[in-house]
């Protein structure tokens, strides 16, 4: 058998097991907020499973002791103890936390999308008012930073 073969032999044949199965990080302090996000995420196909940390000292608690290695981060900006925006910069500042993250936001304050874009911050969306609405932002964001 020719190695082109032997490699095609062992190539999925499937979509589904060609598609990569993301572990994401919400970062979220409101449990209805939180709850709607992970209801939209778990109905993806693309997505192995969602971890929630109900504020940023949480996250970078699950992040420092190896319990969190996600792919991606879904932030939101104004939680206690540690916002999204402090979150944002302890996490620039760590090696091990070098994944895409999104910031999903109530505010509709233009500086706040600059703020978070300049700390590190890859895609910045809105929460929307809809849940049809909210999976489609998530599809778009998940795509913008390398999701499907």
């Amino acid at each position: 058998m020719s190695s082109q073969q032997a490699a095609a032999r062992r190539a999925p044949q499937t979509r589904e097991e060609c598609e990569v199965k993301l572990r994401i990080l919400l970062v979220e302090d409101d449990l209805a907020d939180a709850h709607l996000v992970m209801r939209a995420l778990n109905q993806r196909s693309d997505v192995a499973k969602v971890d929630l940390a109900c504020d940023g000292v949480q996250a970078l608690e699950l992040i420092d002791q190896g319990g969190c290695r996600p792919d991606l981060a879904i932030v939101d900006l104004k939680m206690p103890r540690m916002d999204g925006f402090k979150l944002l910069i302890e996490m620039a500042c760590r090696p091990h936390a070098s994944f895409p993250i999104v910031v999903l936001t109530s505010s509709t304050a233009r500086n706040d999308a600059v703020k978070s874009r300049f700390r590190g911050a890859d895609e910045v969306i809105s929460k929307p008012n809809t849940f049809e609405q909210l999976e489609r932002e998530l599809s778009r964001a998940l795509a913008v930073v390398g999701g499907s």
